[in-house]
C-alpha cells in the first residue's frame, strides 16, 4: 500500500464523559473513535479499531486539541490513547493554562461543552455487504490528526457523527482506497504462493 496516497479528511464526533474530567490535572477521557456506522454520502462507514488498522504517529507525538477543529485555536494536547475492550479507541487530554482553554475547560466542567470530535484522514477502505440497500464500506486504515472540542456535532441522535464543515470523499476516492486494499491483497497472496511452492529433491 502506498502509505503516502492523499485522502480526504473526515471527522466523527462523541460526547464527553463529565465523570472522567479531573480538576487538579486539568484533564479528561474522551472517547474518539467506535464501530457505530455512520451513513455519509458514499454510504456506510464504519471504522475498524484495532492496532493495524489506527496510524497512531500524530497520537505518539502528542496530537493538539483545539477548539471546533480550528489549528489557530490550540487549547491542550493529547496525552495518552487506547483501545478498549468495548472495541472503542479512548484518549486522554489536557486542558493548557492559556485563558481561550481555561474558558474551554471551564465550560466542560459545567456541562455546557459537551462534545469532542476527531479528524482523521483516510487511507485504505473495504467494500462490504450492504446495509440495508447501501452501499458498506469498513475503513480498514486511518490515521487520527487532532481532537477538538466542538458546538455543534452533526448527529446528536447517536452521538456519532461529522461535524459540521467536514469533507466526505468522493466516489472516485472511495474506488481508489478500496482498489488500493485489493492490490495490497493481491500483493500478500502472490508472496505466500511464491513462499510455498514444493521442490522435489
Amino acid at each position: 500500500m502506498n502509505k503516502n496516497k492523499k485522502t480526504g479528511v473526515l471527522y466523527r464526533a462523541f460526547e464527553v464523559d463529565k465523570s472522567s474530567i479531573n480538576e487538579e490535572s486539568r484533564t479528561m477521557r474522551v472517547s474518539f473513535a467506535s464501530e457505530q456506522p455512520y451513513q455519509r454520502s458514499f454510504g456506510w462507514e464504519i471504522l475498524e479499531v484495532s492496532p493495524k488498522s489506527i496510524r497512531t504517529n500524530r497520537l505518539d507525538a502528542r496530537a493538539p486539541l483545539l477548539f471546533n477543529h480550528n489549528m489557530d485555536e490550540l487549547i491542550g494536547v493529547v496525552e495518552s490513547y487506547e483501545i478498549g475492550e468495548d472495541k472503542r479507541a479512548y484518549a486522554n487530554i489536557r486542558f493548557g493554562k492559556t485563558q481561550k482553554a481555561d474558558d474551554m475547560f471551564n465550560l466542560a466542567k459545567d456541562g455546557i461543552l459537551v462534545n469532542t470530535s476527531f479528524m482523521y484522514s483516510i487511507h485504505g477502505m473495504q467494500r462490504i455487504e450492504d446495509i440495508s440497500g447501501v452501499p458498506a464500506y469498513v475503513v480498514t486504515d486511518y490515521e487520527p490528526m487532532e481532537i477538538s472540542m466542538v458546538t455543534i456535532p452533526a448527529d446528536y441522535s447517536v452521538g456519532l457523527g461529522r461535524s459540521d464543515g467536514a469533507e466526505d470523499l468522493t466516489a472516485d476516492q472511495v474506488q481508489d482506497l478500496c482498489r488500493t486494499i485489493d492490490e495490497e491483497k493481491e500483493t500478500i497472496e502472490d508472496n505466500v504462493d511464491s513462499t510455498n511452492v514444493e521442490t522435489e529433491v
